[in-house]
């Protein structure tokens, strides 16, 4: 049945003898060692001390705590980093497919979710105070990889 299933789509054989394809808009599944596995982005600790989903089409990693990118993507045979500004992250706080950073700014934590496709990143901004302080309107993300 390998054959009749793909990352977004898969045809099922029903009790009476026809068939079911079923499609989706997002990836539902990836290989894992070999063989299809539902997507799951619960993050845990990855061989190359980032955090990473437990099973995700995106290679993506979210930094642990340190000097390193915060975010590392492959795909393709390319690589994607995403750095912030302040330089070093604080160990985040993990909870499911989302890492969050506590107050890289006064008042401002930075959450980081692992999505069935890559990343997506959000500032979460405490007060109207924090949301005053120019460098929140100002934070500009370090991006490199390659070209």
């Amino acid at each position: 049945m390998d054959g009749s299933r793909t990352e977004l789509a898969e045809v099922v054989a029903q009790p009476d003898g026809r068939m079911r394809f079923e499609a989706a808009v997002e990836p539902q599944r990836t290989r894992k060692d070999g063989k299809w596995t539902d997507v799951d982005l619960d993050l845990a600790p990855g061989p190359d001390g980032g955090l990473r989903p437990a099973a995700s089409v995106a290679d993506v990693s979210f930094c642990a705590g340190g000097n390193g990118p915060l975010v590392t993507l492959k795909r393709g045979g390319k690589t994607m980093m995403m750095s912030w500004p302040g330089g070093s992250l604080p160990a985040p706080e993990v909870s499911g497919d989302a890492v969050t950073y506590r107050n890289l700014l006064t008042e401002v934590d930075l959450v980081v979710r692992a999505t069935r496709t890559g990343f997506a990143h959000a500032l979460v901004v405490k007060s109207a105070a924090a949301a005053a302080n120019p460098a929140v309107r100002q934070i500009r993300f370090g991006l490199s990889g390659d070209v």
